[in-house]
């Protein structure tokens, strides 16, 4: 069933920030400043929002696009995790009376009110619904008000990322709890809904970035954004090794048109980047990560997140991981990039979006005590099922493993599950919660309980100073 009509599409008119009308199935219509309209669709990769360009707006394709993506495959496994994590709030449904919407159980409407748009966030057991041009949450079990309709915008699956609602109001965002209670944070001008490997978020105030970091529902830090964000689409777990990691041009390159964090921030809330972030390449030996696809003005066709490089002191080229020749290959490459003498790198063959300089970033380090793995929830099922894992298993997925770090030595591997810490069981556990266990002073111990598989292993493993170098 769609939420947004064809005539809601066309009459969108453009606003001072760019804005989005969703319809089902994750996909939305954003609608850009300069009049703009583009449909997207949100989607989660490994726990991590992302979201899919689809082209700009055509009336004719509206209702086959929505359906296209509502019946795939990707779709269902993307949102299955969030469809049987609240059996409870999936009994209710949404009934349709004379173009209203109502929140109904069991044949009998919860509320008399008919809303112009609803949807059931069924993971969280709430209903996001507008009335008019103002939004609110419901309870889906009840129907009762739980966020009154006062706000330009709320987006409760930010629960499954931080733990709370996110609403927007006089052209500010705060957060509430998921009973609708108030949480004590500053008010922002900006939030951005993409978040990283450990739950942190963007956000602007006062013309000034910040690095959100939540634990619980609660705010824990606001700490000064990076000066570069470089956007590297495949979380490190996931990403395809270097046969050959060595290269004289080995390291991350940004376009020159978003120099810093701050500038494609910028971009972004113009619509001109579909996440804060650098458009970046990654080069690593016989191997980069792009992320040209986060070029949005114009659009990009579609390609991967991963391609093969051939690289020397002059260039380097890029092509399909598909060739399985590689270098030796007698096809062209996709894109060829020149070295300049300031040690940048230009494309002589690429998209219009894509000419200029990259520029080489300098190589950053951080360092942090632990035993050196990268955790994520089983609750999202494309990154569960990656892994092997039942989506929805309790304890802490084990996404990636730091090449010689504690953790590899002891024989932890990705797609483990952590099931006890020091004696403790994780079956309650958040994922953030396990993390803290993990932390603690250098030369002491943690003993885990594993799952790999079918085997339940006891790992004792020793935490240590581990120095890693960023994308």
């Amino acid at each position: 069933m769609h939420k947004l009509k064809d005539i809601q599409c066309k009459k969108a008119t453009p606003k001072e920030t760019i804005y989005k009308l969703s319809d089902s199935g994750a996909l939305h219509l954003l609608v850009k400043p300069d009049g703009g309209k583009y449909w997207r669709r949100d989607y989660r990769f490994c726990g991590i929002r992302k979201t899919m360009a689809l082209g700009a707006y055509l009336a004719a394709v509206f209702a086959v696009l929505s359906q296209l993506l509502i019946a795939s495959p990707a779709f269902a496994a993307s949102e299955s995790a969030g469809a049987t994590m609240a059996t409870v709030a999936s009994e209710a449904k949404v009934t349709e009376r004379d173009g209203k919407y109502y929140l109904s159980k069991n044949g009998e409407l919860l509320n008399a009110t008919g809303y112009d748009v609803l949807d059931i966030v069924a993971f969280a057991g709430l209903a996001e619904a507008r009335l008019g041009e103002k939004y609110g949450v419901l309870d889906a079990n009840t129907g009762k008000v739980v966020l009154p309709f006062i706000y330009q915008s709320v987006q409760t699956d930010m629960l499954d990322i931080i733990g709370l609602i996110e609403v927007r109001k006089d052209n500010l965002t705060s957060f509430f709890d998921s009973k609708g209670r108030p949480i004590k944070v500053p008010a922002y001008d900006a939030v951005s809904n993409y978040h990283n490997e450990a739950g942190q978020l963007l956000a602007e105030r006062a013309g000034k970035l910040f690095m959100l970091t939540f634990s619980d529902g609660q705010l824990r830090s606001e700490d000064a954004a990076p000066k570069y964000l470089p956007s590297i689409i495949v979380p490190p777990g996931l990403r395809q090794r270097p046969t050959n990691p060595d290269g004289p041009l080995n390291g991350t390159y940004v376009l020159e048109s978003y120099p810093d964090l701050k500038t494609a921030w910028t971009a972004w809330r113009k619509g001109q980047l579909i996440e804060p972030a650098q458009p970046a390449i990654l080069v690593k030996g016989d191997i980069a990560y792009v992320s040209f696809g986060i070029l949005a003005d114009p659009l990009l066709p579609f390609m991967r997140n991963t391609m093969g490089a051939c690289q020397n002191e002059h260039g380097v080229a890029l092509f399909d991981t598909s060739q399985a020749e590689g270098c030796a290959s007698a096809e062209k490459p996709r894109f060829h990039f020149l070295r300049e003498r300031d040690g940048s790198l230009r494309c002589t063959d690429c998209y219009a979006a894509m000419q200029g300089r990259w520029l080489k970033l300098p190589p950053t380090t951080h360092s942090f005590v632990g035993i050196g793995i990268i955790t994520g929830t089983t609750t999202n099922t494309v990154s569960a099922l990656l892994h092997g894992v039942t989506p929805g298993a309790p304890g802490a997925l084990v996404e990636a493993v730091i090449p010689g770090a504690p953790a590899a030595l002891a024989g932890v591997k990705p797609g483990d599950r952590i099931t006890a810490v020091d004696g403790r069981s994780t079956s309650a556990m958040s994922v953030t919660q396990i993390r803290d266990l993990l932390h603690g002073q250098p030369a002491t111990s943690v003993k885990l309980g594993i799952e790999h598989g079918t085997q339940r292993l006891e790992l004792n493993v020793e935490r240590r100073a581990i120095v890693v170098e960023e994308d």
